[in-house]
């Protein structure tokens, strides 16, 4: 390993020194965006409800994986249906867990 690359993975490494500090960007990063798609359970009518979670959720998942884009340099419009992708995988599969288990919603 030549000087310039020791000189950037210590760079690398002292973003990381700080385990506290990751935790609770990961912990106030995780609250945040948890709060989306429960939110509209406290503040919209239950009729619409559901239906603003799941468009506020997919607009955020949108908008996450865009943004992600701007430090990967991959194709914004890519990112964001591949976020939204996972997302929708992630609700079919814990719908599906919860079904087999007989918990219902509704």
């Amino acid at each position: 390993v030549d000087g310039v690359e020791r000189k950037e993975m210590r760079a690398l490494h002292a973003e990381h020194e700080n385990p506290l500090k990751a935790a609770a960007v990961i912990w106030i990063s995780f609250m945040l965006a948890a709060a989306i798609p429960i939110a509209p359970f406290y503040f919209a009518t239950p009729g619409s409800a559901l239906p603003l979670a799941i468009g506020l959720t997919t607009a955020a998942l949108f908008v996450f994986g865009a943004t992600k884009c701007f430090y990967t340099k991959r194709k914004w419009l890519a990112g964001g249906l591949e976020m939204v992708l996972i997302g929708a995988l992630a609700a079919i599969v814990g719908f599906a867990v919860g079904s087999l288990f007989g918990i219902r919603t509704g």
